[in-house]
């Protein structure tokens, strides 16, 4: 990066100004500072995906200048566990779409997602649209089902054999485990997924307000 003295003189700030904004984004890891040196922006900074702020794993890669790419495992209408139901909000015996599908970007495989879609809603969607458009582009494009909001809920986890293979890394290796119910316009139910995600490639992000 431009040098504290190159940055007053462009911007036409003071250096203390300079420096409590250099301070803030090393404390938010987007800069690296190395005595001597200078100022590096943090290649963690350039690779990590901040969960929290996006609801589109397609967009978010795109906004980062990475290639993302979307891989369907399996393609199934399924009698879905009583739990998956109940996220749904379905009846019981209603048939759901079950996909599984590996995300990566840059080559790299970050997330396996379980997603469970009802089936009646979605009765156009065929496997060959999922392997090669996102998902809620087909919502909206397919079936005037545009995403309103999203509930999701991140915890700590422990990858086990089958999901670390997906992803590439050592079973047992540090994961997150994600789970996100999304509502379209009429606050309806659209899709429940389930994922783990590799926590050497994702950060989470809350901005508090006072209230």
């Amino acid at each position: 990066m431009l040098s504290e003295r190159q940055i007053v003189a462009q911007f036409q700030v003071s250096r203390n100004t300079v420096r409590q904004a250099l301070s803030q984004l090393e404390t938010l890891g987007y800069v690296q500072r190395i005595h001597g040196k200078g100022t590096f922006v943090a290649q963690t900074a350039q690779q990590l995906t901040i969960l929290g702020e996006y609801y589109s794993f397609t967009e978010q890669m795109k906004a980062l200048g990475r290639k993302p790419k979307t891989q369907l495992l399996t393609y199934e209408i399924v009698n879905p566990s009583f739990d998956v139901l109940k996220a749904l909000q379905l009846p019981a015996n209603a048939a759901a779409i079950y996909l599984k599908r590996l995300r990566l970007a840059d080559g790299i495989p970050l997330m396996l997602e379980h997603t469970y879609l009802p089936a009646q809603k979605f009765s156009g969607l065929t496997a060959d649209k999922v392997a090669h458009r996102p998902l809620y582009e087909l919502f909206r494009t397919e079936f005037n089902e545009a995403f309103h909001f999203a509930d999701e809920s991140i915890s700590a986890t422990v990858l086990n054999e089958e999901d670390a293979t997906f992803l590439v890394v050592p079973t047992g290796s540090a994961g997150m485990h994600l789970k996100r119910t999304t509502y379209d316009q009429k606050n309806n139910i659209i899709e429940y997924t389930i994922s783990v995600a590799r926590s050497d490639q994702f950060i989470y992000k809350v901005r508090y307000g006072k209230r």
